[in-house]
């Protein structure tokens, strides 16, 4: 089914404070094992996505090194 809820995006900085919290809606539509994901972040303006995540695949991505 189709989802829209409220969230937060982080932004990471390389200075003090080191991030910056921006309030987001996330939508999507989920069929299946597939989600299709958008987040939209109205401050800044920016909208990431859509983005395909299909259930029991995983990422190849390394893991971010920032503390």
């Amino acid at each position: 089914g189709h989802f829209a809820l409220p969230g937060s995006f982080v932004q990471l900085t390389g200075v003090y404070p080191g991030r910056i919290e921006y309030q987001a809606e996330y939508e999507g539509v989920i069929d299946g094992d597939v989600m299709t994901l958008t987040i939209t972040v109205p401050a800044i303006p920016r909208v990431l996505g859509p983005y395909r995540l299909v259930y029991g695949v995983g990422n190849a991505w390394t893991q971010c090194l920032y503390p």
